[in-house]
């Protein structure tokens, strides 16, 4: 049995927990056979600015697509308590694991090559960024933090995201 969980951990790249408001570990309800819609390991190697952040709108446009469906799922009157979930908010709740695990690998690819994007505002390709890193588990976290230093200190990022940010690391 432990080295079934270890080859998924291995295989999903998850672990126990990573998703916050789940009774079950991600690796438990999350098929091999669900293919998430981005690919977390296209090429990068030559983006210029308007495709990065054109990358970063389309990571951050699915990070919040299941996340709007779960919510809205979430209770209601055909699911009144949240803790029984209708079998559509499950699934939802499967996508968003499974999609988020790859937007999060790619961005961290996209950090160590381009670093924190620039585009600045409400709509910025920066805070779309740094929602995708608020929704990596904590050890995930870890590996974003030092990118979102960077980015307050360019400015691409405002102070007031680097508290709440290291907070929820630990």
């Amino acid at each position: 049995m432990k080295s079934f969980l270890v080859c998924m951990l291995v295989i999903c790249g998850a672990w126990p927990g990573s998703c916050q408001f789940l009774n079950k570990p991600v690796f438990d309800f999350a098929r091999l056979n669900d293919i998430p819609e981005i690919d977390s390991i296209m090429d990068i190697s030559s983006l210029n600015e308007s495709a990065y952040n054109k990358l970063i709108d389309r990571m951050y446009t699915l990070d919040q697509k299941y996340r709007i469906k779960v919510m809205k799922g979430w209770s209601s009157k055909r699911n009144p308590h949240p803790r029984d979930q209708d079998p559509k908010t499950l699934r939802d709740w499967q996508l968003m694991a499974i999609n988020d695990q790859s937007i999060q690998a790619l961005f961290l690819r996209l950090l160590k090559l381009y670093k924190w994007p620039t585009q600045t505002g409400e709509q910025g390709s920066a805070v779309k960024a740094w929602y995708i890193a608020w929704h990596a588990p904590a050890r995930r976290k870890k590996l974003f933090y030092p990118f979102i230093v960077e980015a307050v200190k360019d400015k691409s990022l405002g102070s007031k995201t680097l508290a709440p940010f290291r907070k929820s690391m630990y």
